[in-house]
């Protein structure tokens, strides 16, 4: 990220000033010759909105040469691009944008995992059925409306169980179980988001090119899609039942819910923190 100085040492370079062929709602730069229109990028830059809007009607070119920038989103940046795209539609072809994706990335086989590391600005359908792709679909506000409910459940489950103790020893107890529960979601979930989401799946794997794409790989495609943010409740409740099934075998009686409602709550601060993050740079003005 550029520092304060950097960015007006940046601006003070004479630069090509494009803005005169701006409509009121677009946002036009040029870099390496090239026109781009970003107005549809502006929420979602990682340094906030504000580092964007100096260059406005500007050129990128130094701006872009000191501060560096991952392929991916050189990639993202295309997708913005007026003319000349002929890199970036070379393999953003390789599927049909108008059709469903799930069915279709299968057949990318030793294309697929540079395709689903090189994002777009692009809502995505999974589904034909309107009904599966509703449930693929997730509104911030169902994570707090579905699983603070269960949490609670839990929690009074496994109170009511322990509270038959002596109530300094039973507190102690349910603080001690709950705060486990809390940080072994910590281990878990960085478990599997960097040891299992992130694994390759071998090109002449339909079924597991399919899978990593539906359970990961489309929050790499497209991460700006804001109806894909988290993972959708019906599903999550299928592995959480997976998951207390695990917990039975681990976990004394005394400590099972209390410990399920740790770690269901530790799931829900991660998520709520994620979305206050995203949610915050969509609506940054």
């Amino acid at each position: 990220m550029a520092t304060e100085v950097e960015l007006q040492t940046i601006l003070k370079t004479p630069m090509k000033d494009f803005s005169s062929d701006e409509g009121d709602n677009e946002f036009h730069v040029n870099y390496r010759g090239r026109r781009y229109e970003i107005s549809g990028f502006l929420k979602h830059h990682p340094g906030g909105r504000q580092v964007l809007n100096a260059f406005r009607g500007l050129s990128l070119d130094r701006a872009l040469d000191r501060v560096p920038h991952s392929p991916a989103a050189f990639h993202l940046f295309q997708d913005f691009q007026l003319s000349n795209k002929t890199a970036y539609e070379d393999i953003e072809n390789l599927i049909n944008w108008n059709a469903p994706l799930l069915s279709q990335v299968a057949s990318l086989k030793d294309r697929y995992w540079e395709w689903v590391n090189l994002p777009v600005n692009r809502p995505i359908r999974l589904f034909k059925s309107n009904i599966l792709e509703m449930l693929t679909v997730t509104p911030w506000y169902l994570v707090p409306l579905v699983w603070i409910p269960i949490c609670i459940y839990f929690l009074c489950l496994g109170v009511s169980i322990e509270i038959s103790s002596p109530t300094v020893s039973s507190i102690c107890k349910i603080l001690l179980a709950f705060s486990w529960g809390f940080l072994l979601w910590t281990f878990l979930e960085y478990t599997l988001h960097r040891k299992l989401f992130h694994m390759k799946p071998p090109p002449d794997s339909k079924i597991l090119i399919s899978l990593h794409f539906l359970l990961h790989g489309l929050h790499h495609k497209a991460p700006f899609d804001d109806r894909r943010l988290v993972f959708p409740p019906l599903p999550a409740i299928f592995l959480a039942f997976i998951l207390y099934n695990l917990y039975e075998m681990i976990f004394p009686v005394f400590m099972l819910n209390i410990v399920a409602s740790g770690t269901m709550t530790g799931t829900e601060v991660i998520l709520l923190k994620f979305l206050k993050t995203r949610f915050g740079l969509l609506n940054e003005e």
